[in-house]
């Protein structure tokens, strides 16, 4: 059997009258301001403003699986780009971690954090119905053979006859507590098989991925798929771009490369971790989501700054942007680049622990009467777009407390990004990565 993986408040009673806030216009010419979250606040006869929605506690689950997944990612040591969306992985795992026992259970639960996929799951509808001005969708679904006489389990066969049937009853809750679509296909009408698995990325993904790598054959008794689309545009749009210097190598004169950069100036979170060599900026959507920038400094490396980072920075940058409501002017210089990657996740997950499932010591069960299944094949596919107007992404598949290592910035700055990079597309109220991505080379 094979597995594929399918494929941005807080506001202390803010008044208009706040020193140093600036005063903006919409499309009608009212005066607003931007609170510490990114939201617009109009003027009116009231002098204050109610509090937003207190934002839940960070996912610390999440952030663990999330930073780990991109650390482990394999490009054997080469300078190249390529985006994770570690969402998609996570779920399918914990989904499957309830089919298992012993040790593969075991490994899988370790790594992911999570015993099955429920909580997950009720996470991720809520995050899906109470966003707004973006595009989130999150999908899953199972593929199963036809051919194959034996009963599938409870947890395959209840998805599998809910998508088939209509919606009614206890098919019709069970939609709304799972979403996870079902599907059977012919493994050996390969043809057939993959027009309906790319017309189902197609459609989670909104077109943005249409035909995808496949990684399955006839041999396949079972497939499951996981999507990731996000679509967002800024809070403030990026000025027209120009072409910039940017060092492939930083500091190295030999590898400068031109690049189309945009530019803008206005109040952001910025600021620099003090236990690596390295600084953030917290650009905001229009919406609930902030796409987290990453540069190195001080003539650290990317990787290495990578390396050294946990789930708990993430949760401390994220903890500076919504409880802060300290802004700076910054001066932004940020390369455009379109990403599209294929990368291969069965080393990365057996770097996290999980190496059972992919031998014949996995336990996984499918069917009732059946013997155990390993996962053949784990592979991600995923597509990142970010230019003035904002981002596109879509994606085909135990931290202990400590002190506080990132620090905000407290003066105007520059934050020009003229060497290799890493972005981080994070939910605000739950620290939730939906994307994390090295560029290398923003030309490609």
């Amino acid at each position: 059997m094979k597995l594929i993986l399918g494929l941005c408040t807080f506001c202390a009673l803010v008044a208009l009258c706040v020193t140093g806030q600036d005063f903006y216009y919409d499309e009608k010419g009212k005066t607003y301001v931007i609170d510490p979250y990114g939201n617009r606040r109009y003027s009116g006869s009231e002098s204050r403003y109610p509090n937003p929605p207190k934002p839940e506690k960070p996912k610390v689950e999440i952030l663990d699986f999330a930073i780990n997944l991109f650390r482990s990612v394999e490009n054997d040591g080469a300078r190249e780009n390529y985006v994770v969306a570690p969402l998609s992985p996570q779920i399918l795992l914990s989904f499957l971690a309830k089919e298992t026992d012993g040790n593969t259970r075991t490994e899988i639960v370790n790594a992911t954090n999570y015993e099955d996929s429920s909580k997950l799951e009720d996470l991720l509808n809520k995050m899906q119905k109470d966003g707004a001005k973006r595009e989130l969708k999150i999908g899953n679904a199972i593929f199963v053979s036809k051919q194959k006489k034996n009963r599938l389990r409870d947890t395959f066969a209840e998805i599998i006859k809910d998508k088939q049937q209509s919606p009614q009853g206890q098919n019709k809750q069970l939609r709304r507590n799972r979403p996870i679509d079902g599907f059977r296909v012919d493994f050996s009408d390969m043809t057939n098989t993959k027009m309906t698995y790319n017309q189902w990325v197609s459609n989670q993904t909104n077109g943005a991925l249409k035909s995808v790598q496949s990684d399955f054959d006839e041999n396949t008794e079972l497939l499951l798929a996981s999507t990731v689309y996000f679509r967002g545009q800024w809070l403030f749009t990026f000025n027209t771009t120009q072409t910039s210097d940017f060092y492939l190598i930083p500091n190295d004169e030999k590898s400068k490369i031109g690049v189309e950069t945009m530019r803008i100036r206005k109040k952001f979170h910025s600021g620099t971790f003090d236990n690596i060599k390295a600084r953030w900026a917290a650009i905001p959507y229009n919406s609930t989501e902030s796409m987290i920038v990453i540069m190195p400094k001080d003539g650290e490396t990317l990787d290495n700054v990578i390396g050294k980072m946990t789930g708990n920075d993430i949760n401390d940058i994220v903890n500076v942007v919504i409880g802060s409501p300290t802004m700076n002017f910054v001066n932004i210089t940020l390369p455009k680049f379109k990403l599209k990657t294929t990368v291969q996740l069965t080393k990365p997950l057996q770097k996290m622990g999980i190496n059972d499932l992919f031998t014949s010591q996995s336990t996984l069960k499918v069917y009732k009467n059946g013997p155990s299944m390993k996962i053949g094949s784990a592979l991600q596919q995923s597509f990142l777009e970010v230019d003035e107007e904002g981002s596109v992404g879509a994606s085909t598949t135990t931290f202990s407390a400590i002190a506080l290592t990132v620090q905000p910035e407290t003066k105007h700055t520059d934050f020009v990004v003229d060497q290799p990079f890493a972005v981080f597309i994070v939910d605000r109220r739950y620290a939730v990565p939906y994307f994390m991505a090295k560029i290398y080379d923003p030309r490609y």
